[in-house]
């Protein structure tokens, strides 16, 4: 049972590539607006957060699916047809959730880090519009043994088609006119990953100094030795906007384009704009597809920067590390390996981090490079997590990333961008005289060391190498010929590549002739794919017949030699494997055969052996859940045994989703409250060797606050706006005697009931991304450990337009 369930996981989860030169695409702008920050009950989570479609955007591009999840920090996109059949997954960052990091500008070390839930926040999403998805949902993500839970937080209805309602998408034939420069550009855009560094701050005046300093700042990003040993697979374009003032502000934005300002989020270096404004005017002037990477470059040369769909840097010379760092995280999915922050010990997804201490995720580096080990210290955790260096940049900045990051970034420039970038010709299918001859052409990507080698196939069997072949058909007989390129990057920095990202062909088919075939074309794709009967060492798998198959090929992965080599040829529909590793991973796939040719190979499924075990099944429920003994800041949770359990996980509600808190082979578990006066929601599930059971009940438990206080403070007075912007304002009010946090509310004119905005220490709060000319009422109450205070009046705002 546990193969069973971890095999349907990971044959979704793991990364699979989906590549189609040109396809209509269209670009969703998806605003995402929290109106509870922290909801009151875990199984309302869809009641906090608000989602709309704000643009539509036409495009053409390669369509990349991306269903490798990393992190619970991700959204899972699910898009259904009109009869609710699921057509569509990808993955993306959560637009809502920053992680604020600050480095010491002189040693490179991390001096902090927070993590950050924003109100509001806009989601960008290419969905490809033959799939005809009618319906988006938005999912958070839950961490479990078996795999990933997904919860929904939000279903969009898009209507019966995207496509059609669509804004015009913008050309680059009027680029200069637009402001938008090409640094350099080494092909299109549908092959390439594109960078986009935008000017901020930057007056009129100014913006010649922009030409230069974004010279500059591309010059230190490919010195990189990994960005440039693969320069020829980016763009980078240089877009010029003016602001009113030069610079950016400090707590709040000047009159710059963008907003940018430090000391967001009072930290001190971190530098914000306005993410909405940015992705807008962009949209405006340059193509969706020249915009996979957004980089804000503002005119200040005080450190400082952020990461996300739209990054941040200013002019001091550290900020390109810092960069370089923040762009290991959202282009290329690394952890952070630093041991500062909020621990908890799991087994991660991303590809520098491990719960493992021996490592095995990247033991196959440890006797290329010796830079590599196994080192404690990872992900916020002084112990239990492990890194594979004593340091690299995803550490200290300034440092290298080395093998174990630069693999991974590889691996992502490849799910951006196809090795081969051009064919000739171009159709598929050639017909051919006697006596003729034909030269057949690929063009791939290369690296600069060239380490992107092509070998040609002729009906499966090597007959050259190089980027062209030509067809004699003077020394064939008449007939059906399937002449196939196959293109791969042979670097040294990446080892294993299971999902063959670094591998690319093309197939034509040539006719000769009269060959007296009994088929007029190749078998199509076998799908369905699904295994059966897995055991320790073995396990069987089957698949949908193919109407003009003659036999099929079996392919099983061989991890060791990274390739693919044949299991099995057979005319059935089915194939047994046995003689394998106990607890093993095996990846198969399967091609259909005729005279004509053969299609190419299936997306592979992935089977995970068992273990030697007792089990049959995963356990049942725990029962009786219960909390006890809840006083000083502390509790305990009990529960009767499930029915064929081993250990039990704890799981704690952070606000946002279910996260594993800690594990235990009792029935009853002691916990230390976060802090006094707060409420908190668990809830826990059995575990044994094949895999989790279900969950119970989620329980509230309130935890008693120590008071320090006589009385509840009283009503707050003086609510003013010291800064009152179009999209934006400030709300301030004298402290109150007492009082250890405010909770500022606002009049929801839908509901007709005072809402919670938020609850600060702080006497102020900045309202962002509002509507110009719009009214807002806040208004505030005060607290402390005796309770609250009657609201104050409220305060009649009125934006400027």
């Amino acid at each position: 049972m546990k193969a069973l369930v971890k095999l349907f996981l990971s044959s979704i989860l793991l990364c699979l590539s989906v590549f189609a030169t040109a396809e209509s695409m269209t670009e969703l702008h998806i605003q995402l607006d929290r109106t509870q920050i922290f909801s009151a009950n875990p199984n309302d989570i869809s009641a906090g957060v608000r989602a709309s479609v704000k643009e539509r955007v036409a495009k053409q591009a390669k369509y990349f699916q991306d269903d490798d999840v990393v992190s619970t920090d991700q959204l899972m996109v699910i898009g259904k047809d009109a009869d609710g059949r699921e057509v569509y997954r990808h993955v993306v960052d959560n637009p809502l959730l920053v992680h604020a990091e600050v480095f010491n500008p002189d040693t490179g070390e991390l001096e902090t880090a927070e993590e950050i839930v924003k109100d509001s926040g806009t989601l960008r999403l290419d969905v490809p519009n033959q799939k005809d998805i009618q319906t988006l949902e938005l999912n958070t993500i839950e961490k479990q043994d078996s795999g990933y839970q997904f919860n929904l937080i939000q279903r969009i209805e898009l209507g019966k088609s995207q496509a059609f309602q669509a804004e015009a998408q913008v050309t680059m034939e009027a680029q200069a006119a637009n402001g938008v420069y090409s640094i350099f550009k080494t092909g299109d855009s549908e092959n390439r990953v594109d960078l986009v560094l935008l000017s901020e701050g930057y007056t009129s005046s100014d913006l010649s100094k922009f030409e230069e300093d974004a010279r500059k700042i591309v010059e230190g990003y490919f010195a990189e030795d990994i960005y440039k040993e693969y320069k020829n697979h980016f763009n980078v374009w240089r877009v010029e906007v003016p602001s009113n003032q030069s610079g950016a502000g400090y707590g709040s934005p000047i009159d710059t384009k963008f907003g940018a300002y430090f000391n967001c989020y009072n930290i001190d270096r971190l530098l914000c704009v306005d993410e909405s404004k940015v992705l807008s005017y962009l949209r405006s002037v340059v193509p969706s597809n020249a915009m996979d990477k957004v980089l804000v470059v503002v005119n200040t040369e005080k450190y400082g920067g952020a990461g996300g769909q739209v990054a941040t840097m200013s002019l001091a010379s550290q900020a390109i590390d810092l960069a370089l760092h923040e762009l290991g995280h959202s282009f290329a999915k690394l952890a952070d390996e630093y041991d500062y922050g909020t621990c908890r010990v799991y087994e991660p997804d991303n590809a520098n981090a491990t719960a493992d201490r021996s490592g095995t995720k990247w033991q196959h580096w440890t006797n290329v490079d010796a830079n590599i080990g196994v080192y404690e210290g990872a992900m916020y955790c002084a112990n239990g997590m492990y890194r594979p260096s004593q340091t690299s940049m995803m550490k200290v900045l300034g440092e290298p990333f080395y093998a174990v990051n630069e693999s991974e970034i590889v691996r992502r420039i490849y799910g951006k961008v196809n090795v081969i970038d051009a064919k000739d010709p171009v159709q598929t299918d050639i017909s051919m005289n006697k006596g003729e001859a034909r030269n057949f052409t690929i063009t791939p990507v290369d690296t600069t060391s060239h380490t992107v080698k092509t070998l040609w196939y002729l009906n499966d069997q090597q007959i050259g190498e190089g980027s062209t072949f030509s067809f004699n058909s003077g020394k064939y007989q008449e007939g059906a010929y399937k002449l196939k390129a196959v293109s791969a990057d042979k670097t040294s920095h990446v080892i294993k590549d299971p999902d063959q990202l670094l591998v690319s062909q093309n197939t034509w088919t040539i006719n000769l002739g009269d060959g007296g075939s009994t088929c007029d074309e190749a078998p199509a794709t076998p799908t369905g794919l699904a295994s059966a009967d897995v055991g320790s060492t073995s396990f069987s798998f089957s698949w949908s017949p193919v109407s003009n198959a003659e036999s099929y090929r079996a392919d099983i992965w061989n991890e060791s030699a990274s390739k693919w080599d044949v299991l099995k040829e057979t005319t059935d529909a089915t194939v047994s494997v046995t003689g394998l590793e106990a607890g093993s991973t095996q990846w198969v796939r399967v091609a259909a055969k005729n005279a004509c040719g053969d299609s190419n190979p299936s997306d592979y499924i992935t089977v995970e052996l068992t273990d030697s075990q007792d089990c049959t099944q995963p356990p049942g429920v725990p029962g009786a859940f219960a909390a006890s003994d809840v006083n000083n800041g502390s509790f305990t949770l009990s529960w009767s045994a499930a029915e064929g359990a081993s250990s039990y996980t704890v799981q704690k509600w952070t606000g946002w989703a279910w996260q594993d808190h800690q594990e235990t082979n009792a029935t009853s578990l002691g916990i230390t409250a976060t802090r006094k006066g707060s409420t908190e929601y668990y809830r826990v599930y059995a575990k044994n060797q094949c895999g989790s059971g279900q969950a119970t009940s989620w329980i509230k438990v309130e935890i008693p606050a120590q008071k320090s206080c006589s009385a509840a403070p009283a009503k707050p007075t003086g609510l003013r706006t010291p800064y009152l912007y179009s999209t934006w304002y400030r709300l301030d009010w004298p402290k109150v005697a007492e009082a250890t946090q405010y909770e500022v509310q606002v009049w929801d004119g839908y509901s007709r009931a005072w809402k919670t905005h938020t609850t600060t220490e702080s006497n102020y709060v900045d309202f962002r991304q509002l509507q110009s000319g719009y009214n807002y009422y806040p208004r505030v109450v005060a607290k402390n450990a005796c309770g609250a205070s009657a609201p104050s009046s409220y305060l009649s705002v009125t934006l400027p337009r």
